[in-house]
């Protein structure tokens, strides 16, 4: 797991974390012999809190904004 991770890491792709919260994480093979690097999201998504509110709508958001928005 350690070269996979720093190759990902070493370019920025992702960061180093301290929050309490995390995933499972696996390698798997691929039919062509090489290996994926799998994220198990499932137990997060389900303590996490959904956002029961409705997105605004865009149009009316824009027209807010007065003349001239694109």
């Amino acid at each position: 797991m350690y070269k996979p991770i720093q190759e990902i890491l070493t370019p920025g792709l992702i960061s180093e974390s301290h929050s309490p919260y995390a995933v499972s994480s696996f390698l798997a093979a691929k039919k062509d012999g090489l290996v994926r690097f799998i994220l198990d999201y499932r137990r997060l998504n389900r303590i996490t809190i959904k956002d029961s509110s409705p997105l605004p709508n865009i149009e009316a958001t824009l027209r807010k904004l007065g003349k001239g928005y694109r």
